[in-house]
This record gives structure tokens, C-alpha cells and sequence, in this order.
């Protein structure tokens, strides 16, 4: 055994020893209700924070669903976070008039949300919330964001609205070219959306005292904010190599942007993010190349230890994703544990199915043994084997806590136009 790989097993079984000593930095969780065994404890420790990151090495495990829509539902119960911004595109914001009771279509509403939220376990998250909203004053409500800016999504549709009713004749006027957005966008128009785009921006600016008239300054803001957010979209969606460092960086950078927009639009409050793990961690990954800057960097820098990242990570099991191996199409994808330096591969041996680390909470000895692991599950939308399920970064300088499960399930499918 290599003695990088000892070390590490040797953390590992010593985090066991200490959960048997009922350390705090250790809870166990029950994976098959996602129930947390002491879910106050591990509250207490997020609650003290007013930005949370919650992550997900993959985004199509069950297990990872459930758990954060139970961390989501015991922070909005007991520690007052009353915002959640999800890895969706902006447009999702629709999905407040079901939660406020205003549309009781959640079909149409799903619409706005990435595939991977159309599954049983966000329904059922966004149903609780719906029934929290309602017993609760208005003050006290939920809101729900999408911090992603990719692409324009519904935002076209929801300017024009909002323009019938602020400034009708010109919202005449732009409906045509605001419905092209949503269209396939070509690269050799760029500048024309933008300049249109920057137009419309310049005359809602020039006419704020009509517009405040006739909306509230809630409005107002928001519908700026959709203007901005559709040119960052057709800007992203218009690059070469979309999948490249520097796409990729402009695609963290206005995530961060997004997010501090979110924060202050709702009264500089406590947000709760879910995302991939690759955007809410605070270290870049460690390539030959250098990597792109990530979401996590900048919200650390920016809300310094107000900032907690949760990282979520797995041993084996089954999840969804677009299985490039087979048919390119989204597919429950299966994979063991086959790099023996990863975090997966060292806390198997704890001997729990599920758990949480908080790493403040762990003595120094056993945060030093830690700091040496180097790789993590890191698998996105795609799967092309389980080789490129994991990659190379600080752990334990990366993320505030851990949320381990020894074995995973894929997240279970809804067709979302069905939704009643």
C-alpha cells in the first residue's frame, strides 16, 4: 500500500473513532429517509453562516436530493433562511407565483427549471415549500431564484409582460425581436442583441418615474436585472468553444454576479445555493493547465467566513447523466471506487452509509491527515466513465464541510408536463 493511501486510511478509521466517541465534527445520516439523526447539530454549526453551498458530485443522485431538501427545509424552519438559489436558468423566478399561492400550474412553472430538477424529489421539495409559504405571513415567505445565466430561457416572454404593462407601445415594438432570443442564437448577430438589448435597458433607465407608476420598485429592479442577465446569456451562448476555460470563467463570474444581485434584492438576507460542486467550491482545481475560476472562489472572497461550502461525495452506486458511452442520452450511469487516493476511497472505511463532516469541528491531527487527499467525485451532466468522474483538488481547503454517502441511486424522473 502506497503511504499516501495508509495515511489516509488511517484518518479515516480515526474519524470513525471518534464518531463512536460522538465527536461533533461527525453525524450520521439515514440515507433511505434522509433524515438527519441529529439534524439540530448539524443546523447549529450551518445556521451561524448566511451563505450556504450546498453541492452535488453529480446531478442525478437521489440521495444528494434528499438529503439538501432536508438541510433546505430544517434551515427555513429554524435558522430564518427565507432564499434558495438553485443552478437553473434566471427565468426560473416564475416559480414563486406556486409557492405564494398566486398559480397552482406547477407544470408550467417546471419549465424554467434545468432537466435535472424535473425529478420526484424537487417536486416534492418545491410542494413542501408551496405549503410552508402558506402558513407563514407574507414577510416570512420563500423565495426561489435561478442563478445561471447560460441561457435566455423564458426571460423574453417575461420582459414583454412586464413591458405591456409599464410601457405598452414599445413593448409592440420589441416583441419581435425579443422573441429571436429564444430562438438559436448566431454568433454573427452578437452584437446586434447586445446593442438592442442596451437600448432597452437605456429607455427603461430614462423612463424610471413613468415606469413607477405603474410597478413597484421590486419590479423595476428585477426587470433590469432580466435585461442583464439576457445579455450575459446571449454573450455566453454566442462563444467559441462554450466548454472552454474562458467560457467556463465568464460562466462562475456571472453566477457570482447573479448571486450578490440575489442577495441584495432580497434585503442582504440568508441565501441557501444548491449547485455542482464545481461551482460552489472555493479552490480551483489542480491542472497542468490553469483552471477556470469558480463561483465558490468569489463568493469566499467576497463574504469571507460568512460563506459555508458543503460538498457532496460518494463511493459507488448509480446516478443520472448523459452516458456518452451509450447512446448519449440521460441514463442511470453506474460506478465503483477505482482511485484508491480519493475522499471517496479513504472515508469508505468510516463504516457509515452516510454522514456529515464538519471540518472546523475535527481536531487538528485528523484535519492535517485530511488535507492530503487530492481527488473528489466531480462527475457533471455527462458521463463518459468513471475515470472522468473525479478530479484533482484540495479537499479539505475546497469545501467547510463533507456530506459522504457510501451508496447512491439515480434521482427518479417525472414527466413534468403531467405535474398537477
Amino acid at each position: 500500500m502506497k503511504l499516501s493511501v495508509l495515511i489516509l486510511t488511517v484518518a479515516a478509521s480515526m474519524i470513525h473513532a471518534l464518531y463512536a466517541r460522538q465527536n461533533q465534527g461527525v453525524y450520521e445520516i439515514n440515507c433511505d429517509s434522509a433524515f438527519l439523526k441529529k439534524p439540530a447539530s448539524i443546523v447549529d454549526i450551518i445556521s451561524t453562516k448566511n451563505i450556504v453551498g450546498l453541492g452535488e458530485a453529480t446531478h442525478g443522485t437521489h440521495e444528494f436530493f434528499t438529503i439538501k431538501g432536508e438541510l433546505i427545509k430544517s434551515l427555513v424552519l429554524t435558522a430564518k433562511f427565507k432564499t434558495i438559489a438553485f443552478e437553473t436558468d434566471f427565468s426560473a423566478f416564475q416559480v414563486n407565483e406556486y409557492l405564494i399561492g398566486n398559480s397552482s400550474d406547477l407544470a408550467q412553472v417546471m419549465t424554467n427549471f434545468y432537466l435535472i430538477y424535473h425529478t420526484e424529489e424537487f417536486v416534492s421539495l418545491l410542494r413542501w415549500l408551496r405549503d410552508y409559504n402558506m402558513s407563514v405571513s407574507k414577510e416570512n415567505q420563500v423565495l426561489i431564484f435561478g442563478y445561471d445565466s447560460q441561457h435566455v430561457g423564458n426571460l423574453p416572454k417575461m420582459l414583454i409582460k412586464y413591458l405591456e404593462k409599464v410601457d405598452p407601445v414599445y413593448s409592440t415594438e420589441c416583441e419581435p425581436w425579443l422573441a429571436e432570443l429564444q430562438l438559436e442564437l448566431q454568433p454573427k448577430f452578437r452584437d446586434k442583441y447586445t446593442q438592442k438589448l442596451d437600448l432597452l435597458a437605456q429607455r427603461a433607465a430614462e423612463r424610471k418615474s413613468s415606469y413607477l407608476e405603474h410597478c413597484s420598485a421590486q419590479e423595476y429592479k428585477f426587470a433590469f436585472q432580466m435585461i442583464s442577465r439576457m445579455k450575459s446569456a446571449v454573450i455566453q451562448s454566442t462563444m467559441r468553444n462554450r466548454h472552454g476555460t474562458k467560457s467556463q470563467t465568464l460562466r462562475d463570474a456571472e453566477m457570482l454576479e447573479n448571486l450578490k444581485w440575489i442577495r441584495k434584492f432580497t434585503g442582504d438576507g440568508k441565501v441557501i445555493i444548491w449547485g455542482h460542486n464545481g461551482h460552489i467550491q472555493t479552490n480551483k482545481f489542480i491542472l497542468k493547465n490553469e483552471d477556470h475560476f469558480r463561483m465558490g472562489e468569489g463568493l469566499k472572497e467576497h463574504f469571507g467566513t460568512d460563506y459555508y461550502a458543503v460538498g457532496f461525495d460518494f463511493g459507488s452506486g448509480s446516478f443520472n447523466a448523459v452516458n456518452y458511452q451509450k447512446d448519449a442520452r440521460m441514463q442511470p450511469c453506474f460506478v465503483s471506487n477505482t482511485n484508491e487516493s480519493s475522499l471517496s476511497a479513504q472515508l469508505k472505511e468510516v463504516g457509515l452509509s452516510c454522514y456529515f463532516i464538519d471540518f472546523s469541528s475535527l481536531s487538528e491531527n485528523i484535519k492535517s491527515k485530511l488535507s492530503g487527499v487530492r481527488y473528489m467525485r466531480e462527475a457533471g451532466i455527462g458521463f463518459s466513465g468513471e475515470q472522468f468522474t473525479f478530479a484533482r483538488l484540495d479537499v479539505a481547503s475546497s469545501f467547510d464541510a463533507i456530506v459522504y454517502v457510501n451508496q447512491t441511486n439515480p434521482t427518479k424522473f417525472v414527466d413534468v408536463r403531467k405535474l398537477r
